[in-house]
């Protein structure tokens, strides 16, 4: 890639581009407001102006027109144009962010975007304005969160420090305290079915 910072996160997509061709896209994102992009499947990498010098910890692509990416000092961005530009939107918060996903949830016959991001000092922030506005919700610990996972039927799985997994099953307005029986970090967290792995 050519840049010394250290990465934290990526995320691909792979999508036509309307000439029978398919474009393999990935995004990657680091220290510093470092932001990535290859079009090649990796092979070469080309830096973008994220428009910040915050630490971004984690990035998303929900598809190839909605591209989000959070980090520190409640940073979030969107990109609207497969990553070439990028534009802050407001958190609300001031917590380091370390994780973001997005999600479709159906309601009837009306379906909506919802996105979550974690942070520290148990911070839960949500939207479903497809990141316009975003909303506090109370997790229950004082933890650093890490890690975020929505799934369908309106499970939410979040994992961070001292072995802490939370779940809830009502879009993250409560949340139930999984006993892991560790206190170790929980890096990651993701969902096979309703299973939690």
């Amino acid at each position: 890639s050519g840049i010394t910072n250290t990465l934290k996160s990526n995320d691909f997509i792979s999508y036509e581009n309307g000439q029978e061709s398919i474009v393999n896209l990935s995004i990657a994102v680091g220290e510093n407001g470092v932001i990535l992009k290859s079009v090649d499947n990796g092979l070469t990498w080309a830096l973008k102006t994220s428009g910040t010098t915050e630490h971004i910890n984690a990035v998303t692509i929900v598809s190839k027109d909605a591209f989000y990416a959070c980090g520190d000092n409640g940073s979030i961005l969107v990109s609207i144009d497969q990553g070439e530009t990028w534009t802050a939107l407001t958190s609300n918060v001031t917590a380091n962010l370390n994780d973001i996903m997005f999600a479709q949830y159906s309601f009837g016959s009306v379906t909506e975007l919802y996105g979550y991001a974690v942070g520290d000092n148990g911070t839960v922030i949500f939207t479903n304005n497809y990141g316009l506005t975003w909303a506090p919700l109370t997790s229950g610990v004082t933890d650093k969160l890490r890690s975020v996972y929505v799934l369908i039927d309106n499970y939410l799985a979040i994992a961070g420090n001292l072995g802490t997994i939370l779940l809830s099953q009502d879009l993250g307005l409560t949340w139930t305290t999984v006993v892991t029986g560790t206190v170790e970090n929980v890096n990651d967290i993701k969902f096979l079915g309703q299973d939690v792995v």
